[in-house]
């Protein structure tokens, strides 16, 4: 055994140490003591570890409390935000969609076809704005479904409106039928993705005037394929008469045989005169012809009046050429030598050359009767083909 104060070595049965006088403890009580010693320190490490312990599961339990509590105010906050705006732009689709099932409704016995295409371009603008809304705000995680959904709805509504316009502007279409079922097939995927569209406080769908538009519309389609048609008809026997009458008219142009200078020759070289009569009598012959394929051309009612005046031009045309004819047989038959006296000479010059001015007046005359009737065959041609003029007329029938 060993002494603790002075390492001096010792018996094992001495109590004191005789070098320093150290009292000399066991080996047992030395052990007992260091474990003692080490027990305490071991207990003291415990607690304060227990301690820190719960210092730092409180701090988590305080922490993950405020998370959640924060977290639940901004999710509240945040949904409730939420709802406020997709309630507004509600209230959009449902101004816009109301205000077309308004039109629709006004009248059951006319289905106001003027007034909704008047509509459309405002309904569609609405429902633009409506959704460039809803692009511009966010949708909490629980509602980015259905978020999604409402925008599919809002496309599909204005796609509604653009095939309305179709439908309703071109009714007498090939492709009336198809147009026709592209609308109603919108209509009901439109309802169908309004009405998955899950959101508190709000719900979507379409006005049932604008659901059952088929009823009125399908209706309205068919008469105005009966009207059309009707249309086609009396527009065909427009478009065989002016064919008809352009036939006739290029013919009366090129069938004439210019006498001008047959006419000046004969009247101041006093010769040629069986020229000149030949001539005439050809022209003659010619619209005589002509006159006679002109009144075999069946002309509409709606167009005889317009007729008439071609048959007027060359009734004058045959008068013209009497006219001239007469003139120049006069003419040529006057011989001023077998007339002694100057008088009745002069006087009878007058009377030839007035026969020739009555006869020229006249030719003036047709040739601008003529002109001006050419002219408005164009545009009676253009209102005649035009399908919304022939509907006026068939009203008035």
């Amino acid at each position: 055994m060993i002494c603790d104060k002075c390492h001096r070595p010792l018996n094992s049965t001495v109590r004191v140490c005789p070098y320093c006088g150290e009292i000399v403890r066991s080996k047992d009580a030395s052990r007992a003591q260091n474990s003692s010693h080490i027990h305490d320190h071991e207990n003291k490490n415990l607690k304060t570890f227990i301690k820190i312990s719960l210092v730092v599961i409180l701090l988590i339990g305080a922490g993950i409390a405020a998370a959640y509590y924060a977290y639940s105010y901004f999710i509240g906050n945040s949904t409730k935000e939420y709802a406020g705006s997709i309630s507004k732009i509600n209230a959009q689709i449902n101004s816009a969609n109301d205000g077309m099932a308004e039109i629709l409704r006004k009248d059951d016995n006319d289905f106001p076809v003027s007034d909704i295409i008047s509509k459309i371009p405002e309904t569609k603008k609405s429902l633009d704005k409506a959704a460039e809304n809803l692009g511009n705000i966010s949708a909490p995680s629980k509602y980015s479904a259905s978020h999604n959904k409402l925008k599919q709805a809002l496309e599909l509504n204005n796609m509604i409106y653009t095939q309305l316009e179709d439908v309703l502007s071109s009714p007498a279409s090939s492709d009336i039928q198809k147009n026709e079922e592209q609308l109603y097939k919108y209509i009901e995927q439109c309802s169908d993705t309004y009405s998955s569209v899950k959101m508190e406080n709000n719900s979507f769908a379409l006005p049932e005037d604008i659901t059952s538009i088929s009823s009125k519309l399908g209706p309205w389609v068919k008469q105005q394929q009966n009207k059309y048609a009707k249309v086609s008809e009396l527009m065909s026997s427009f478009s065989k008469y002016f064919e008809e009458i352009s036939k006739t008219l290029l013919n009366y142009e090129n069938s004439k045989v210019d006498i001008t200078q047959a006419l000046k020759k004969s009247r101041f070289d006093k010769t040629s005169w069986d020229e000149l009569l030949s001539l005439i009598a050809k022209n003659e012959k010619s619209i005589g012809d002509i006159k006679a394929s002109y009144i075999k051309i069946h002309a509409p009612s709606e167009l005889r009046n317009f007729n008439n005046r071609f048959s007027s031009i060359l009734d004058s045309s045959l008068d013209y050429y009497s006219k001239l004819k007469q003139a120049v047989v006069t003419d040529m038959n006057f011989d001023e030598e077998e007339e002694p006296d100057a008088e009745q000479v002069d006087k009878k010059i007058n009377e030839i050359d007035a026969m020739y001015e009555e006869a020229e007046k006249m030719n003036s005359s047709i040739t601008s009767d003529y002109r001006k009737f050419t002219q408005d065959i164009e545009s009676e041609k253009s209102k005649y083909m035009n399908p919304e003029y022939i509907e006026k007329i068939m009203e008035k029938q």
